[in-house]
């Protein structure tokens, strides 16, 4: 059953599900928090989260600044919406796409505030085989997305 309403306030019974799976929706909202609890709500006790989303610490490559641009650390600890096209493969998106940047210590903060407890981090990237395309070298110098694993307490 595919089911479509407002993520932070979703027609759902609590503690419904085992999992939850979301694959750059984080990205996509403003209230991470709010995002985080009703998450929660909708879980069972135990039931686990698996989020996929940019990564805050290295995606500046895409957030309209050069690491080296002084204005970047201060940038880094502030909630952030930023509108962009995607270009994959010299394919680019057909309308832009607005993306929530925030700094680690919120992400990790609206997990745990949430009940979550971090089981598991991965920062996903292309094997050295695929570094030898040079597109996958120019476009992923560093890491540019994160996996986080938690689970419900």
């Amino acid at each position: 059953e595919i089911l479509c309403c407002d993520a932070l306030d979703m027609p759902i019974d609590g503690n419904e599900f085992d999992v939850a799976f979301s694959n750059h929706s984080v990205n996509d909202v403003s209230d991470l928090p709010a995002l985080m609890a009703e998450i929660a709500r909708v879980l069972k006790p135990g039931g686990r989260f698996v989020m996929l989303g940019l990564h805050p610490c290295f995606y500046f490559q895409r957030s309209g600044l050069d690491e080296n641009d002084p204005e970047w650390p201060s940038l880094y600890f502030t909630t952030r919406p930023r509108e962009q096209r995607f270009n994959v493969a010299g394919i680019e998106s057909p309308a832009p796409v607005r993306a929530w940047y925030r700094p680690l210590s919120d992400v990790i903060t609206a997990f745990t505030s949430a009940g979550f407890v971090i089981t598991g981090m991965d920062e996903p990237h292309p094997t050295a085989d695929m570094l030898q395309d040079p597109w996958w070298a120019a476009n992923w110098a560093k890491p540019m997305f994160l996996l986080i694993e938690a689970q419900l307490r």
